[in-house]
């Protein structure tokens, strides 16, 4: 903190306002202290409405109100997995969390399934604000997960611009390529219904 000072640097951290898991047969899509996210055939994203079903997504909505006009010098989303995920560090490495935009059209109250095909998030790699893969699963404790949202390709530093110059939240996507078939493997990801309040999803953006 006192480095950020000493820079200039000011930091807002914003929690979501709605997550969601977005899979048919979610039991509690909305308030589930899980978020859960895996692909089919290696994929990360669906390109065809045919195929939604067999991917599991989760988004997460912020508001605007604490952005600044200006570009962020930095941006990160913070994570945690459950301990003991089902998949292995190979795995990660293969098929890594990413970040993609999405539609802030959704509400947690108001959510069902059947608006997931308008909420199709952008399966092109070219749209990923940033993505990151689990080095070490070892330990029965949460794992941290963060992802710098200014590698790109995806230009997320200019999504941050519009959203504030519209005034309207915006959306994040959570994709990932990890087979479900293969060993259950998915990210277990803690919600913003989780009990403990430092293991819910944060995203922190420097100016």
């Amino acid at each position: 903190m006192l480095a950020a000072i000493l820079l200039g640097i000011t930091t807002v951290s914003l929690t979501p306002t709605d997550d969601i898991w977005v899979y048919p047969h979610s039991s509690d899509p909305a308030r589930d202290a899980n978020l859960r996210i895996w692909g089919s055939d290696d994929k990360p994203a669906a390109t065809s409405v045919s195929d939604l079903e067999q991917f599991s997504y989760s988004f997460l909505k912020f508001p605007v109100e604490s952005l600044t006009d200006q570009k962020p010098k930095a941006a990160r989303l913070i994570l945690w997995s459950v301990a003991n995920p089902t998949f292995t560090v190979e795995q990660s490495k293969r098929a890594p969390l990413q970040v993609r935009p999405v539609s802030p059209d959704f509400t947690e109250k108001a959510w069902t399934y059947d608006q997931a095909e308008k909420l199709m998030p952008d399966a092109s790699e070219k749209v990923v604000f940033g993505e990151t893969s689990v080095t070490d699963i070892s330990g029965s404790v949460p794992l941290r997960i963060e992802i710098d949202l200014l590698k790109g390709p995806g230009k997320f530093a200019d999504y941050l611009v519009n959203a504030k110059r519209t005034g309207k939240p915006f959306a994040l996507a959570l994709t990932a390529g990890l087979n479900v078939t293969d060993n259950r493997s998915s990210y277990k990801i803690y919600s913003r219904d989780a009990e403990r309040e430092s293991l819910r999803p944060k995203l922190e953006i420097d100016y």
